[in-house]
């Protein structure tokens, strides 16, 4: 029961907290005119030349709202799902099963420790609710 009003009392809380914030849904006609102007040449652009790729568009001028190509798409890293699930849902064991093994690649030890780095930040989101009804 305890959790339950919680989750009433954060929601209200959060709805009280951003009810006084009208101006985040206030639009800008002519700014958002000019911004479907730019798609609509991006789009035009991406239709009549096929096979575009990021350095093409930053050549021809299109900045993509302020970003910068990454020229390197490729991180050269393959994500593994069985050194993430190691990582995630069985640390201890996985540890010896998959970081320190030298015959395991290079992909799977890093998914084991994305897998160990995600399970702490979801164990420490929930620990203090789960915590919270014992105490």
């Amino acid at each position: 029961m305890k959790k339950v009003l919680l989750f009433i009392f954060m929601s209200l809380f959060t709805v009280t907290l951003f009810a006084g914030n009208d101006e985040l849904f206030n639009l800008d006609e002519a700014a958002l005119e000019v911004q479907f102007q730019e798609l609509t040449t991006l789009e035009n652009f991406v239709l009549t030349n096929n096979n575009v790729t990021a350095i093409d568009l930053s050549d021809n001028g299109f900045d993509m709202a302020g970003f910068a190509f990454n020229t390197n798409m490729n991180s050269g890293m393959e994500f593994m799902w069985e050194g993430f699930l190691w990582g995630f849902l069985c640390c201890p064991v996985g540890f010896f099963v998959i970081a320190i093994d030298d015959d395991e690649p290079k992909d799977n030890k890093m998914s084991f420790w994305i897998g160990v780095g995600a399970s702490v930040v979801l164990s420490a989101i929930t620990s203090p609710i789960y915590y919270s009804g014992y105490y």
